[in-house]
């Protein structure tokens, strides 16, 4: 009896255990950090990358779809100087889009990966030059604004669907506003 019980505890001890490190890997394995843009990340969606199978799962865990190896899917849940994204900041994001087929900026919350408001090309107003310059906060902003929930953590997600060739991805600049 005392040996089928001790099973008991190892069996449900490494079914906790597991489900953790599954979790756990969902959430951390599969990113890259992206040279020469503070704070970004990247999903290594590529077949050929090892972690691939935990950001397909990341995806799939969020009732997602993954996006096509074909696109890039970035995250970012620190401002320019290296601060956490909070909901209640006001933030600006400048940058140039890259050219591709399509690109969109969502918000994302930063613990059930939750999206909220998206910004995309199909909707963005862009600056005469071609920049970007969108406000991420709770109150309503003239031009391009992304609504922030209430209260919490937050993420940028910035996804480009078939970036044109030999272009680098030149990723946004997320600078906090006021508190």
């Amino acid at each position: 009896m005392r040996i089928l019980n001790s099973s008991i505890a190892y069996i449900v001890a490494g079914l906790a255990l597991g489900l953790t490190s599954a979790i756990y890997g969902l959430d951390h394995f599969g990113l890259k950090p992206v040279a020469g843009a503070a704070g970004w990340q990247e999903w290594r969606l590529t077949a050929s990358d090892r972690f691939s199978p935990y950001a397909i799962g990341h995806f799939l865990s969020d009732g997602r779809v993954p996006t096509p190896s074909s696109a890039k899917f970035f995250m970012l849940d620190v401002d320019a100087d290296g601060n956490n994204l909070r909901a209640d900041c006001a933030y600006t994001i400048e940058g140039t889009p890259v050219p591709s087929r399509w690109w969109s900026i969502s918000i994302a919350n930063a613990v059930s990966n939750a999206e909220g408001t998206t910004l995309s090309a199909g909707n963005a107003i862009l600056e005469g030059d071609g920049t970007l310059s969108a406000t991420v906060s709770r109150e309503p902003m003239p031009g391009n604004w992304l609504r922030l929930a209430d209260s919490g953590a937050f993420k940028i997600m910035y996804a480009v669907s078939e970036p044109a060739a030999g272009v680098q991805v030149e990723l946004p600049l997320v600078k906090k506003g006021g508190c």
